[in-house]
């Protein structure tokens, strides 16, 4: 399992609200449970590359999305909705102690119950080291 968190916030001059200002703030959070399949390629008896797909189930955690005007008044908010996703792993372990791993998390819809669309994805490079 794994904990996503992610905050942003923007600010637009446009003239489709009132004070000419819309700040978008969003702030997600999920945790995260994948299923995967591996498949290894030994290269030598100590060495292997490995190949992971995986399908991550993903359960938000008090999740939002909010629009406010200049002077502070929400213009729209709303809860985020997550939906699982596909995931990608290429690793690397050496001499059963070192590895190294990257990960790709396809793109997520988090506005899925919204008028909006969204991207959310990542590139995630892991190091590891094994202690037994």
């Amino acid at each position: 399992p794994a904990f996503q968190y992610f905050h942003s916030e923007k600010t637009k001059e446009t003239a489709a609200v009132s004070g000419g200002i819309l700040v978008s703030a969003i702030d997600y959070k999920s945790l995260e449970v994948p299923v995967s399949l591996r498949h290894s390629f030994f290269i030598k008896n100590t060495s292997k590359i490995f190949l992971d797909v995986s399908y991550v189930f993903s359960f938000g955690l008090n999740s939002k999305i909010e629009f406010t005007r200049a002077d502070g008044s929400v213009f729209n908010s709303s809860d985020i909705g997550t939906t699982g996703y596909v995931a990608f792993l290429v690793g690397f372990k050496h001499s059963y102690r070192y590895s190294m791993e990257v990960w790709y998390q396809a793109n997520r819809e988090l506005l899925a119950n919204m008028y909006w669309t969204s991207s959310y994805n990542s590139l995630s490079v892991i190091l590891g080291y094994t202690l037994f």
